[in-house]
């Protein structure tokens, strides 16, 4: 899950960390038996929503392209599985994903980058 400006993620890919997202974009991507290869190693995701948040020093970074929580019972995912299953012309992308994450996570000036990091890591 890159979510928040994740073109920009992806083509900075040489860098430790991505600090120039925007706030009022983003993306998410997902793929169901995803391999990671880069900086982690080999990591394998079979239940989708992922995304690597890395804190050197107390700082949080989102690493492009590190997609990489391995949970099936994330609340973002679970949200948006209800929505595809009761939704008829359902998107797996903008209703499942994207509306599953926004249930839950609303990106607003009160939510700030480090609130999404939290966010992934489970610390809300």
């Amino acid at each position: 899950m890159a979510m928040l400006k994740a073109g920009q993620l992806f083509l900075e890919a040489d860098k430790v960390g991505c600090y120039d997202l925007s706030t009022n974009s983003g993306c998410i991507y997902l793929d169901a038996d995803m391999i990671i290869t880069e900086k982690l190693g080999g990591i394998y995701i079979p239940d989708g929503i992922a995304v690597h948040v890395e804190r050197i020093d107390g700082r949080a970074s989102m690493e492009n392209g590190i997609i990489a929580v391995d949970r099936n019972n994330h609340p973002a995912l679970l949200a948006g599985l209800e929505i595809m299953h009761t939704k008829f012309d359902a998107d797996p992308y903008s209703d499942g994903v994207c509306n599953g994450i926004r249930k839950h996570f609303n990106y607003s000036l009160n939510e700030d980058y480090n609130s999404f990091c939290d966010f992934i890591e489970f610390k809300h």
